[in-house]
């Protein structure tokens, strides 16, 4: 319920009752670092609050003056808004460098920021300075820590895609030895195209190529034996086959629209037969 001084107190009175326990140890001190941080950044919100507040009574008396001349009261609270903004100023550096240490760069930022509008000191000068640098440190150190994110990533990629590859090889070798092409292609198509250029997938892939120019010639002779001796069905299967190895080849194009018209007129003719 972020009541951390209760949980504090809680566990302190657990240590008076288990005191060599390094587990309530640790915890109680983890929480009062916690504890005590919070603290911090409440103050320094509430000094960003009256720091603002100061401000804008400042930036109204100078508007005013504009106007009228300001009455002896009027004086008198700007001399006392003046001292407190110097005061202000001086509160919201050192809670600045408290901040930066806490690694809250942006609360560092935004006390120096006001610390500048209510007394633009040297000190607050330096500091700002300083603030930046550490700001463009820490953005080097980001981009750095990025860059080797990414080297890191790419290269556990490379070893996925070589582990991935290789396994695709060990699948198409023993999909040629069981002359399962259409197997040993799938298989081929993903590999990675990163690593089409490794000598042992060019050499695969030759085989392969071999492999399946060699069967397709083949299934196209039988399918011209089939289709010679009438067997148009089984020399469409052939040639279909063949087409599934080689699918651009324009000769068993042919062959298949041409025996499926002479299937097409073949079943024609039975039909009319039967009429």
């Amino acid at each position: 319920q972020n009541d951390l001084l209760g949980a504090v107190e809680l566990l302190t009175t657990a240590l008076t009752r288990i005191p060599d326990s390094d587990t309530l140890r640790d915890r109680r001190a983890r929480l009062d670092r916690k504890r005590l941080q919070q603290l911090q950044v409440n103050t320094q919100e509430q000094l960003i609050i009256r720091g603002h507040y100061i401000a804008n009574r400042l930036r109204l008396y100078q508007q005013q003056t504009h106007l009228q001349s300001p009455d002896a009261h009027q004086r008198r609270e700007y001399t006392r808004n003046q001292q407190e903004a110097s005061q202000l100023a001086d509160r919201l550096l050192e809670q600045a460098g408290t901040a930066a240490q806490d690694n809250n760069l942006q609360m560092a930022q935004e006390c120096l920021h006001l610390a500048q509008v209510l007394n633009n000191t040297p000190a607050v000068q330096q500091a700002l300075r300083e603030l930046q640098n550490v700001k463009k440190s820490r953005h080097r150190d980001r981009k750095k820590q990025a860059t080797i994110k990414q080297v890191k990533q790419q290269q556990k990629s490379k070893q996925n895609e070589k582990k991935e590859t290789a396994l695709l090889l060990a699948e198409i070798r023993q999909a040629l030895t069981d002359r399962n092409l259409p197997g040993a292609r799938t298989s081929f198509m993903k590999i990675p195209p990163s690593s089409r250029d490794n000598p042992e997938v060019v050499a695969v892939a030759q085989e392969l190529g071999k492999a399946v120019t060699a069967h397709v010639i083949e299934l196209i002779d039988t399918g011209d034996v089939h289709y010679r001796a009438d067997r148009v069905v089984n020399a469409i299967d052939s040639w279909s086959a063949a087409l599934e190895l080689d699918p651009e080849n324009p000769g068993l194009k042919e062959r298949l629209d041409r025996a499926n018209r002479v299937l097409a007129r073949l079943e024609e003719l039975k039909r009319r037969k039967h009429r």
